[in-house]
């Protein structure tokens, strides 16, 4: 079975539109051009970075536990991921990414802006992210990889 992740494609190079993404990110079909394989499962993914560790500890536990000081786990788009990656992990070896199936989630998914550092206020125009509030279950892990650059 191929899991494929929708994104959006518009300011990406390409027409605008959706289109739909293997787990290592190769584009296999478009709504502006032709659709998915046959062959394919078409789930609504979220990605979550982590260090080897962090991903034993949450096999131990059966589930990935939100972060204390916020509350929720970070998660990201396909899109959103190799900045995230970029901006957070730089310097950390040996990143994995957990594709998550949004359909799987017990807890609420918002999708919310990141906050400022200095406590300042958020704007309407700002990317918004998605946050699990709660923890998520294993159950709704489809796949662990290892992060490779893009």
């Amino acid at each position: 079975m191929v899991i494929l992740s929708r994104v959006a494609l518009e300011g990406q190079g390409c027409t605008a539109g959706s289109g739909w993404v293997t787990a290592d990110g190769a584009l296999v079909g478009s709504t502006t051009g032709a659709p998915p394989p046959t062959s394919a499962t078409i789930v609504s993914v979220l990605h979550h970075v982590l260090t080897p560790a962090d991903w034993e500890r949450a096999k131990a536990g059966g589930r990935l536990e939100p972060t204390f000081a916020e509350g929720f786990v970070h998660c990201s788009s396909a899109e959103q991921l190799p900045g995230i990656v970029a901006r957070f992990y730089a310097d950390v070896p040996g990143l994995l990414v957990l594709d998550i199936d949004e359909s799987r989630l017990g807890a609420a998914l918002r999708w919310e802006p990141a906050a400022h550092p200095d406590g300042s206020p958020t704007s309407a125009d700002e990317p918004r992210f998605p946050h699990v509030h709660g923890a998520v279950s294993l159950d709704a892990v489809v796949a662990v990889r290892p992060w490779r650059d893009p």
